[in-house]
């Protein structure tokens, strides 16, 4: 090594790159400066080759300089491995902070639901604003953002009860519409929490809402959730055949052609494929997903109309879902290394699929990846992963039995979303 390379040192926050021999990878560090909290923000990534981490941190750095952290393709496996290539120290004091403790403000939701909380004004409905309050519920639940979804939720659900009776004509339909969409993301973020009696109640309002509201797409709509309430509590049957009744009488009163229809059916199909996995009925499971399939590249592109998330991407992730459902943890995670991570723009259902990944490995015993997943998903949207009581138990299993390597960062996981061993 000549004196000229030797005297060459790097300065203050440029990237160094080393070799792990444990990880087999080379891994690319930098330092980006310092949190509000004064700790080093400090980021990894791995690849097989320097050049490879090269253009890893070629990109970070662009990333970071915009305000974002795009890639070319980032992967289930890319965010696997910058996590365990990370290690413990991985999670940011940001997103610990971001815990929020929504049993004790879901409090009016219950009473709205029960019938007992305070009577709305009497100013005549403002269906414009409350078009507006519902679709921020349904934009706060896709986001994650619980807490604020459970403070907002309750005035336009009351609002619209009172709109429902009121009006006449084609704004007591509208109204019907907009009250079946509010109670649809209710009852799915009951269902999340693990409140089924509540799920029940608000899944029935809302499709007696949509039968009201004379709209053969809302009425659509509100059956994916019945399928998910009864797939929750383990009326497997039925849940099938509802999925497959709603969609083969939506196909036929809409001919299924517009984006908005093909969602809608598409999404339906989805949610029965996943309740025909927990009934062990692959045959069904894998017919109801290719159809899905079929729906999806007839819709082109996935998109978020009618609150679905529908398309190409989504049915890929319900693939994921069903395969680890079934057992299948080997298939599960091949089908998840195919899939962009920057493709799916719902933060809940990126959630949803990282936490399918850590199931997967649980099963496979590779609990340092199951665990680098779950910690990726509570990145992502930590509300989510502390209100799921499923992860709560896969937590706690992981926590009993992770390796030495990691078994401190599980137990703590385990205890910072509320699910100690």
């Amino acid at each position: 090594m000549t004196q000229a390379s030797l005297s060459k040192r790097r300065g203050q926050g440029e990237d160094s790159i080393y070799w792990d021999a444990s990880k087999i990878r080379y891994i690319g560090a930098v330092s980006l400066g310092f949190s509000p909290a004064g700790t080093r923000i400090r980021k990894k990534v791995t690849g097989r080759t320097k050049t490879e981490v090269r253009d890893k941190l070629r990109e970070l750095h662009r990333q970071v300089e915009g305000g974002l952290r795009p890639r070319r393709r980032y992967t289930v496996e890319d965010a696997l491995e910058d996590w365990l290539a990370i290690g413990l120290d991985g999670l940011s004091a940001r997103t610990v902070t971001l815990y929020r403790d929504t049993a004790t403000s879901i409090e009016p939701l219950v009473l709205m639901l029960t019938g007992t909380a305070p009577e709305s004004t009497a100013a005549p409905p403002d269906l414009t604003g409350l078009a507006l309050s519902v679709a921020r519920a349904r934009k706060d639940y896709q986001a994650c953002r619980y807490d604020e979804l459970v403070s907002r939720l309750p005035h336009p659900l009351s609002q619209l009860g009172t709109a429902c009776h009121r009006l006449t004509g084609d704004d007591r339909l509208r109204a019907c519409a907009l009250s079946a969409d509010a109670y649809h993301v209710a009852a799915a973020f009951l269902l999340k929490a693990g409140d089924p009696g509540l799920a029940h109640v608000a899944t029935d309002r809302s499709m007696t809402a949509a039968l009201a509201s004379q709209d053969p797409l809302t009425v659509g709509t509100s059956a994916r959730i019945v399928t998910h309430t009864l797939t929750s509590s383990g009326h497997l049957t039925a849940a099938v055949t509802t999925a497959q009744k709603h969609a083969a009488r939506l196909d036929h009163e809409t001919g299924a052609t517009t984006p908005e229809s093909l969602s809608v059916c598409g999404s339906l199909l989805l949610r029965g494929a996943l309740a025909a996995a927990q009934h062990d009925d692959r045959a069904t499971a894998h017919e109801m997903l290719a159809e899905a399939a079929g729906t999806a590249r007839r819709l082109g592109s996935d998109a978020n109309l009618r609150g679905t998330a529908f398309g190409p991407v989504n049915t890929q992730m319900h693939q994921v879902n069903a395969a680890v459902t079934l057992g299948d943890a080997g298939t599960a995670i091949d089908l998840a290394r195919q899939i962009d991570l920057r493709a799916v723009t719902v933060t809940e259902r990126k959630a949803s699929l990282l936490i399918d990944v850590a199931r997967a490995f649980f099963q496979w015993g590779k609990y340092e990846q199951a665990h680098a997943a779950l910690r990726a998903a509570e990145d992502i949207a930590p509300q989510d992963v502390a209100a799921r009581p499923s992860v709560g138990t896969l937590a706690r299993d992981l926590a009993t039995l992770a390796p030495t390597s990691i078994r401190r960062d599980a137990e703590q996981f385990a205890s910072r979303i509320g699910a100690p061993r």
